[in-house]
């Protein structure tokens, strides 16, 4: 192998994987941008938002009544966003027995920072459940199964 100049940064792809006897944050506008996206990652939502978030799940959990011929809420996996106009966007969906490992498995759920981030199917009957909430009202909008292909 051959040697770098101690404080050179490595380009991808390179013989060698060391980046310096620094590392990548050695000087001070490095770490104070990488001490700033750490405390945004750390920080995005804080445990009240949290909070808020689960209350909000578990209120609409347990007022639901799942559309005739939907399974139990437990054999869903359950994805909630904010929407607009005090609104929380929902879709509910049946995962495969072996989900990919960046999916949810039945029972589990999660807020979503976007709701463009929800999941789109167009079809699967009851396997997906898609509607809305509305927080001031208390009330579902639009709460169907898909239709089939």
């Amino acid at each position: 192998m051959f040697a770098h100049p101690p404080n050179r940064i490595i380009p991808f792809g390179s013989k060698t994987t060391t980046l310096g006897t620094r590392g990548a944050c050695y000087d001070a506008r490095m770490k104070s941008a990488c001490s700033a996206i750490i405390f945004l990652l750390l920080c995005a939502c804080s445990p009240s938002e949290h909070q808020h978030q689960a209350a909000v799940m578990n209120q609409i959990e347990k007022a639901i009544v799942l559309p005739s011929g939907a399974k139990p809420i437990d054999n869903y996996a359950r994805y909630y966003a904010a929407g607009s106009a005090n609104k929380v966007m929902v879709v509910y969906v049946i995962p495969p027995d072996e989900p990919p490992p960046y999916e949810l498995r039945k029972g589990q759920r999660t807020w979503l920072t976007d709701y463009r981030m929800l999941p789109s199917i167009n079809d699967g009957g009851c396997s997906v459940i898609e509607f809305s909430f509305d927080l001031q009202s208390s009330r579902f909008e639009h709460l169907l199964c898909n239709g089939e292909a």
